[in-house]
């Protein structure tokens, strides 16, 4: 007799169909009932930008945006055929992947799920991911104003999604919306900000490769300041979501399982520097009272398909596991002689307890924490 194959993920069925649901398809209800009824197919347009695929369809598909989604959608009830177009990444990509996968377990069908990549090459979307960053720095570099960064000596990237950074504490200068990454030029007391907003891990290696690269060329010895904010989940069986996190170290989650765990520092300066740390402390306790912890963070591409076993093996070395703060630290300022210096700053809210039952599927955003902790950290800007 076969042996049953143990489903090991922490989300249950509810939990990763209401994840996918508010993702992938329509917001009204029982539109969303009738995708799942009809639904056969589902394609992802890969590296490719709404406006390509809205010319390239015909008028029998009709447009809507999910509930959690900042992407338009295409659906065609007369084919069951459902459009999603990823212009953010490889991470993105995967993130599509798994959410049709769960539209098959929803259904109880077995779905087509076809990649049609930019160009019919897979290389060709990800070269197309490079330089949609590079177009994003390069729109950067023409609006900021260089004079009065030489004059400051300094520049900060503030990286986290946009509608938690307080629009009454900043000067907005510009703003650049695209598909792949949207972008604002801000100041904040003297200092100039460049503020982009929610990112995945690939885009943040290339859209910071390609700003250091024109900082390095265009600012010869400029002090960089990079800051991010955004969730977490809480491995910690002593954090609890709205905690506040400060990762010391990086663990990637798959040297964890093939027992080869090398730990990354990431000279995160709220905990290199104690007087800056214990500074963003007392600006957030103004505000209310905080919970905050500081410990080892595992990175993770993931959401639907954790398993207890992996984060059991994560929870051994770190207290919290997040997408984004390995890869922001990996890239190191060594190729980039001109830049004066590189100081990081990382900082998240626990938004789930995947370990406690308390996924991203069935808990709720803790989003006004993450709007204090972004105010928190303006403020700190605006004082170094």
């Amino acid at each position: 007799m076969a042996l049953r194959e143990v489903d090991d993920r922490v989300m249950d069925a509810s939990a990763r169909a209401s994840y996918t649901a508010d993702r992938k398809l329509h917001p009204d209800p029982a539109r969303s009932e009738e995708q799942l009824e009809t639904l056969q197919n589902v394609v992802i347009c890969n590296g490719a930008l709404y406006s390509e695929i809205r010319d390239a369809l015909s008028r029998d598909f009709e447009e809507y945006k999910p509930l959690k989604s900042d992407e338009i959608h295409f659906w065609n009830p007369r084919t069951g055929t459902l459009y999603a177009h990823n212009a953010r990444g490889t991470i993105r990509l995967l993130r599509d992947v798994e959410q049709a996968k769960v539209l098959s377990e929803m259904t109880g069908r077995d779905l087509a799920i076809n990649l049609q990549h930019y160009r019919d090459s897979p290389t060709d979307a990800g070269n197309r991911f490079t330089k949609f960053a590079h177009l994003n720095v390069k729109k950067i570099m023409e609006v900021l104003p260089r004079d009065e960064v030489r004059e400051n000596g300094r520049l900060f990237a503030l990286i986290g999604p946009h509608d938690s950074v307080p629009a009454d504490r900043v000067t907005l200068l510009e703003t650049l919306d695209h598909e792949y990454l949207n972008v604002r030029v801000l100041t904040i007391g003297d200092n100039v900000v460049v503020n982009w907003d929610y990112i995945f891990s690939d885009q943040a290696d290339r859209i910071l490769r390609q700003f250091y690269l024109s900082c390095d060329a265009a600012l010869p010895g400029v002090e960089l300041h990079v800051v991010h904010y955004g969730r977490v989940g809480a491995l910690s069986p002593f954090v609890h979501v709205g905690d506040l996190c400060i990762p010391v170290n990086a663990y990637e989650e798959e040297g964890l399982s093939n027992d080869s765990r090398q730990k990354y520092p990431l000279q995160n300066t709220l905990i290199t520097n104690p007087d800056i740390g214990r500074r963003l402390d007392d600006i957030l306790r103004t505000t209310g009272p905080t919970r905050l912890f500081s410990g080892n963070t595992v990175n993770t591409t993931s959401v639907l398909n954790q398993t207890r076993t992996q984060l059991l093996a994560a929870q051994r070395v770190a207290s919290f596991l997040e997408m984004e703060w390995l890869h922001i630290g990996l890239v190191l300022k060594d190729n980039y002689p001109n830049i004066k210096s590189i100081s990081r700053y990382f900082a998240g809210v626990a938004s789930d307890e995947p370990l406690a039952g308390k996924t991203l599927g069935d808990t709720p955003s803790p989003k006004a924490e993450e709007r204090r902790l972004a105010e928190g950290l303006v403020e700190l800007i605006r004082g170094l």
